[in-house]
């Protein structure tokens, strides 16, 4: 395929991923480890903790199991290179992707600019994804001059 007006739609619509959620708990458990192991007072690590369960909680929300209240649900990428996204709620949004966009076969990282939201990111790890559509999204990364270098 030479010319991007003859690649078909690419539609994304994630699914729970266990491996990202299984990562984040683990890195935020670690994380809090630490905390208690530097030997700070109890009114120094509370607040820190604290902090880590919130930041997991809205993390998984957002990402794991798109619940967040800026969860985008799904993301199709049109054969013009324009974006259209969707939230939890059904709302539409044109997007453009930002820099630091990437995929690869273990994990693609999709950074949206658009209205309403500002900009998010739609972390997607091989789990959340089925293999074709996994696949279709690397190789237009890589036709499309994105490829990550």
């Amino acid at each position: 395929m030479s010319s991007n007006e003859s690649w078909p739609a690419l539609v994304v619509q994630p699914e729970p991923s266990r491996f990202l959620a299984g990562l984040l708990v683990f890195v935020h458990l670690a994380a809090l480890l630490s905390l208690v192991a530097m030997g700070f007072p109890w009114w120094v690590s509370t607040p820190g903790g604290l902090v880590l369960a919130f930041n997991l909680i809205r993390t998984l929300r957002r990402t794991v199991i798109f619940r967040g209240g800026r969860a985008v649900r799904g993301a199709r990428w049109n054969p013009d290179g324009s974006w259209v996204v969707w939230d939890r709620e059904g709302r539409v949004h044109k997007a453009t992707l930002g820099a630091g966009s990437m995929a690869t076969r273990l994990v693609s990282v999709l950074n949206f600019k658009h209205t309403g939201f500002r900009t998010h990111s739609l972390v997607l790890l091989r789990d959340a994804l089925d293999a074709e559509t996994m696949r279709r999204l690397v190789a237009r990364f890589r036709l499309s001059g994105r490829h990550n270098r």
